[in-house]
This record gives C-alpha cells, structure tokens and sequence, in this order.
C-alpha cells in the first residue's frame, strides 16, 4: 500500500482534527500522520532546549489559548526569525523524515514551515498539497513567493476575497490553488449529530 504522508502540528487541535479528517477521506493509502514540531523537527523547538524538554512550543501556545492570552499566540516574528536562520538544519531533518516514509504524496496541515517542506517535496518530485486550517492562511505561507513547482496545491474552504487577499501575497497560479471545502471529521456527520 502506498504512503500519503500528513504532516501536522498540536497547536489548538484543529491541525490534529483536519489529518484525521483527511486521513479517513483516503482510506486506499497508508496515511501516517506526524506532529511537524514535535516528532520531525523536535531537536530544533527552542522552548524545548531552554527548558530541558519540559515545555516545547506546542505547550506554550495551548497554555496561552488556555490562558487566552492572544497577543503571545499570534506574536510569530521570532518564530519565523528563528525557523529562517536554521532553515538549513531543518530541511535536512524533514528531507531525512521524507526519505524514510517515501510517501507517494505529503500533505501539509501544519503552519510556518510550508516554505521549507515545498523545496524538499520539489527536489523529490513528491505532489505537495498544503491544507490550511485558518481562514487567515498567512501563517501557512511564509517565505512561498510565485512557486513554479507544478505538483503545489494549496487548498481553500471556499472562494472569498478576504481568503484570497492572504493567498494572493504568495502569488501561486491558478492551477495551484484549489477550492476543496474544510476537511470535517466523519464523527460530525454521523448519526450522533442531531439538532432534535
């Protein structure tokens, strides 16, 4: 059976709730779901070094929603700062990740990293479809401008000028953007669900 391979995050649970979404829409794969930040880049989370492993940044980002303390959750500058500078160590780290699964296909629901995972998926040939899980998808297209990668498909819930304007900053073509819908859990359409 072929591998499709999800790459994730654990920040806020709706990351967690699109793979698991997708994963039962693709039941003729292998679908490996993976924490992003955790299972594949977990050496490089600096709150995990500065804390001796025992708060990452999946941790502290849940703490601050918890705490709903909003300005920390969106305040993503040094986080990109820092993903920038070691973009070199974490490409190696996901192209390794990648040549281990050998899936047939990475789908990513995970924000920030997009950039990086797209040049890897490019240099092995490997369709990439990245599946943001915010109306806002700015977090999920730092550092992609105009890509030529043919085998680049960006998925949006549906067509409206405000997702659009985030969109339109990475400049992807048309074929590379696809209106899909969210991907939405079968446990919410089951029989369980009921306005009555």
């Amino acid at each position: 059976m072929k591998t499709v391979l999800i790459l994730s995050a654990d920040g806020g649970g709706g990351h967690i709730s699109a793979a698991q979404a997708i994963t039962h829409a693709l039941p003729e794969f292998d679908v490996k779901t993976v924490c992003t930040f955790d299972t594949v880049l977990g050496k490089t989370d600096p709150l995990s070094i500065l804390t001796g492993n025992r708060w990452n940044i999946h941790h502290f980002y849940n703490y601050c929603l918890y705490r709903r303390w909003y300005p920390l959750v969106n305040f993503h500058e040094p986080v990109l700062w820092y993903l920038k500078a070691q973009s070199g160590r974490i490409k190696r780290m996901i192209g390794d990740y990648i040549d281990k699964t050998n899936p047939v296909a990475i789908i990513s629901v995970a924000p920030i990293v997009n950039w990086i995972i797209l040049q890897v998926a490019q240099e092995r040939n490997i369709p990439f479809i990245m599946i943001p899980t915010d109306l806002d998808s700015s977090l999920f297209l730092p550092g992609i401008k105009k890509p030529s990668y043919s085998k680049l498909r960006v998925c949006i819930p549906f067509n409206d000028p405000q997702i659009h304007a985030y969109i339109n900053k990475a400049q992807l073509n048309e074929e590379q953007l696809v209106v899909t819908g969210f991907p939405i859990r079968p446990d919410f359409q089951s029989s369980r669900f009921s306005i009555n």
